[in-house]
């Protein structure tokens, strides 16, 4: 994680834009499961902190 992102940042700028990164995208950059990813994309469940700027980098 780097400085200044923070669970509110991430949940208020990051996964709004997950809604339009594709699953498979998703899946290659954290190497998480097609499950998880649907669930993050969805923002039903906050991954783990060192997968935000990943993440973020995406959208």
């Amino acid at each position: 994680m780097t400085p200044g992102m923070t669970r509110e940042r991430y949940v208020d700028a990051v996964v709004p834009a997950l809604a339009n990164v594709k699953l498979s995208d998703l899946m290659a950059a954290t190497g998480l499961t097609n499950a998880s990813c649907s669930k993050i994309r969805r923002g039903l469940t906050i991954p783990h902190p060192r997968y935000w700027e990943t993440l973020a980098r995406l959208r």
